[in-house]
């Protein structure tokens, strides 16, 4: 659970992400869509990282359209920079170890690559 600011009072809020969220709803049930959907109006759930999908719905226009538009901005295949929390939890997740043997592995030089 995340902790964030609002009003200058510390109040805990759940941070969901747009792919993670398209997920759960599968799973949930019309009474609990509904509790989402009110937890997000409130600010208790924040929606991070949304879909491209979930932001077409959202404002009514087609994800091709929306497409059409990152392919002239030239952002198609853009990614949000990820923050060092971020990073720090893929780290942990992912295990130190094994970054450093990719590390390794991709800044060896040419020839002297070893079967990972």
């Amino acid at each position: 659970m995340n902790i964030a600011n609002l009003e200058n009072r510390a109040l805990p809020v759940n941070v969901v992400f747009g792919r993670q969220l398209a997920r759960q709803l599968l799973r949930l049930s019309a009474h609990a869509r509904s509790r989402l959907a009110h937890d997000l109006v409130v600010g208790e759930v924040v929606l991070r990282d949304p879909t491209r999908s979930q932001m077409a719905r959202l404002v009514g226009v087609s994800e091709r359209s929306v497409a059409e538009i990152a392919r002239s901005l030239g952002t198609a295949n853009k990614r949000p920079d990820m923050s060092d929390a971020a990073v720090e939890r893929l780290i942990s997740r992912i295990g130190a170890e094994r970054i450093w043997t990719a590390l390794d592995h991709l800044t060896a030089p040419a020839g002297n690559e070893k079967a990972p």
